[in-house]
């Protein structure tokens, strides 16, 4: 029997934003601003946040927490740039390092 193939998280990214996972129609309905998230520059797609930024453009990420642990898994389109974080820091509010990296990037 075959070894199941192994798929990390950056190659699962840059394969469904490359409209390799889906035809770019559904992609683009995926990516679509749905609701607000009450701040400015954010919103909310089909199971991913967005934000827009000046420096970074349209952007997208999804993440989740349990028990001591956060994740995060984000694209940037324009840096053509997947970011994956996964902590098990506990406490600190909703803030952590990938937040941190991302506004690093928007002042560069």
């Amino acid at each position: 029997m075959p070894k199941p193939k192994r798929i990390s998280l950056l190659s699962r990214n840059k394969a469904l934003f490359s409209g390799r996972v889906m035809p770019g129609f559904l992609l683009d309905l995926m990516l679509e601003s749905k609701i607000s998230t009450g701040t400015e520059d954010g919103f909310y797609a089909y199971g991913l946040e967005g934000k827009e930024s000046v420096q970074l453009g349209r952007y997208y990420f999804h993440g989740g927490g349990i028990d001591g642990y956060k994740s995060m898994l984000a694209y940037i389109p324009k840096l053509d740039m997947s970011i994956v974080c996964l902590t098990n820091l506990v406490g600190g509010g909703d803030e952590f390092y990938a937040d941190e990296f991302i506004k690093e990037l928007e002042r560069e």
